[in-house]
């Protein structure tokens, strides 16, 4: 056992450190990093650079089109720059005294003007709850709800612009121009802005509120009043208020005549956003305008009444006899085209309406077919010189063929009789 070799220990090689080992790998360290810096910053700065002409680029150049195609187009415009087609009514003066309306003038556009003092508030405030609830507080544009259109135009998938206030709506109105596109939609919030600082928020609600389109012919909240409730503007309810800027969003889904459902749905939601911001002050008001039964009238105005041309006869669409769409006086039995709703006229508004026509020629140097245009669309009131007492007797006196002398010919003779006032030269 004294003789058993014993294991042999291995020697640990021990490794002295070396300072400048450390000192060369933390150069090289720092070279490359220095190099990846040198690079990276390098080519930051040409990025910088690029981006920086490019910009400056594209601000100029779009500086420039904003200055020559939107500023100064959007500056180059006023209210004056459009006219608006309006109905044009005849009206005459009774023995009374009194103005007495014969006839409407019809076309395909009916836009009665109301000013600002004839709008009830109600109407107001329905329109500015459901449709611009900033309407008050804004220079023309609403930049909140704009930048909300525009996300989600560009991440929500939807096309179509959003976000237009009451005075956007109006100048879009107001000039026809209704393209979907970006430039349009800048020339608009430009014009908005610019168009607040020359007028005032009660002259932009009359004119949007005169010239909405609220389906079935009507333009402006006057004759939509007619139309659905036969109801003059200041009796509307804060209900029928409601019902009618319903129609607005759109005047074919909104009906309430043939989508009375979708119609009384919108109706409640811009109630309830009038109670919301403080326009229904009590819940009792509110609940009233809530529970209010919606009677739609076509187009009556049951409180109005109406005089007969021949007789003098004086009573509401009611006490007319109403026969095929026309109303016969009930006294003389002669129709009263001013009380039905179909497009006839009288031998005397047809005289009345050549005389306008004629007129408008000979003043302004229209042609015959643009005077036509400018009667039926330029909310003229014409005052006629018809007496009704005097017109019944001359009808009576053609009605009785046998005023009429015979000939020896199967043709009848042909006549006429002229009327004058010997006090004031009316015919």
């Amino acid at each position: 056992m004294a003789n058993e070799k014993k294991p042999r220990r291995r020697k640990k090689l021990r490794q002295e450190w070396n300072p400048h080992w450390s000192l060369k790998l933390l150069y090289m360290i720092f070279s490359v990093a220095g190099s990846v810096l040198k690079i990276a910053v390098g080519a930051a700065a040409t990025v910088l650079l690029i981006v920086l002409i490019c910009g400056t680029v594209f601000v100029g150049t779009l500086g420039d089109y904003l200055q020559e195609d939107i500023l100064t187009e959007a500056a180059d415009w006023s209210l004056d720059d459009y006219d608006l087609e309006q109905t044009s009514f005849i009206y005459y003066v009774d023995n009374h005294g009194d103005i007495q309306l014969l006839q409407q003038i019809y076309t395909t556009t009916d836009r009665q003007w109301a000013s600002i003092d004839e709008i009830p508030e109600d109407l107001i405030h329905a329109a500015v709850a459901i449709e611009d609830k900033r309407f008050y507080e804004h220079q023309g544009v609403d930049w909140i709800t704009t930048v909300k259109a525009c996300l989600n135009m560009f991440f929500g998938g939807d096309e179509q612009f959003g976000g237009s206030t009451i005075t956007q709506q109006f100048i879009k109105n107001h000039t026809g121009e209704k393209s979907v596109t970006v430039q349009r939609k800048v020339m608009e919030i430009f014009r908005a802005q610019l168009f607040e600082k020359q007028y005032d928020k009660d002259l932009i609600m009359e004119y949007y509120l005169n010239e909405i389109y609220l389906g079935r012919g009507c333009y402006g909240v006057k004759s939509a009043a007619a139309e659905y409730f036969g109801k003059e503007l200041r009796n509307l309810t804060t209900a029928e208020c409601a019902s009618l800027i319903a129609i607005t969003n759109n005047p074919s889904l909104y009906d309430p005549y043939i989508r009375e459902e979708n119609n009384r749905e919108r109706q409640l939601t811009i109630l309830k956003e009038m109670y919301d911001q403080g326009y229904i002050e009590t819940e009792e008001a509110y609940q009233a305008a809530v529970d209010q039964e919606m009677v739609f009238r076509n187009g009556t105005y049951d409180e109005e009444e109406y005089t007969c041309a021949s007789c003098g006869f004086t009573g509401t669409r009611a006490e007319y006899t109403e026969t095929d769409g026309e109303y016969f006086c009930p006294q003389c039995g002669e129709a009263n085209y001013a009380v039905d709703k179909n497009h006839y006229y009288s031998y005397f508004v047809d005289t009345v309406w050549r005389d306008v026509v004629d007129a408008l020629v000979e003043r302004y140097g229209y042609s015959e077919l643009a005077a036509e245009q400018k009667l039926l669309t330029g909310g003229y009131k014409i005052y006629a010189t018809i007496n009704p007492e005097v017109q019944a007797i001359v009808d009576k006196v053609y009605e009785n063929l046998d005023n009429v002398p015979k000939t020896v010919s199967v043709q009848q003779l042909q006549s006429a009789i002229v009327v004058t006032d010997n006090k004031t030269g009316d015919i």
